[in-house]
């Protein structure tokens, strides 16, 4: 957990200056105001930023992203982000395809390896959840959610163990994990 004491346009700023780099794409999806000021600051910075509006109080529509894919078909983050939307609507199957074209692009994707490993646990294909979410924390050793992710799925596997290894990792290298510390006392 990280306190800024700033107003939300300077979170998002913070947000955006250790994440993006000149020239770098960012789609931003405005369903209000924090939307279209995360297009403006990452403009500001030098981002090649496409925009999609939604209507406010409504979720992203993943036609929307589909369509804006389709205009740049070449950006890993564009595939991921929808991947994630397909997810957390439940469309694992079409998840999996999306986290599998941002991989195709972009081979050492941390976050695409766990999210996809998120989506074959929750579709009871383990093994496969196993080799992608290891493959991710060997690529990003640092992302605590990573090793929280392997952590779990460990678990489900029995593997109790290494699971518990896993999940002190990832308090080490973020202590207030809340998620890992639920996860621990299971």
């Amino acid at each position: 957990v990280l306190t800024l004491t700033a107003s939300g346009t300077g979170g998002l700023e913070a947000a955006l200056v250790n994440t993006l780099s000149p020239g770098g794409p960012v789609l931003a999806g405005s369903i209000g105001f924090f939307g279209v000021r995360l297009g403006e600051i990452a403009a500001l910075y030098g981002a090649d930023v496409s925009r999609l509006e939604f209507p406010a109080g409504q979720g992203a529509d993943p036609e929307r992203i589909r369509q804006a894919l389709r205009q740049r078909p070449d950006l890993p983050e564009l595939h991921h982000n929808l991947g994630n939307v397909h997810r957390e609507q439940g469309r694992l199957d079409q998840a999996l395809s999306s986290y599998g074209q941002a991989l195709r692009l972009r081979p050492d994707y941390a976050k695409a390896f766990i999210n996809r490993g998120i989506a074959l646990v929750a579709l009871g294909q383990l093994d496969d959840a196993l080799r992608d979410l290891r493959q991710g924390v060997q690529l990003r050793p640092d992302l605590a959610d990573a090793h929280t992710s392997l952590g779990a799925a460990l678990s489900v596997q029995q593997q109790f163990d290494e699971a518990l290894a896993e999940y002190e990792q990832a308090l080490k290298l973020s202590p207030d994990h809340g998620e890992t510390r639920w996860n621990q006392s299971l």
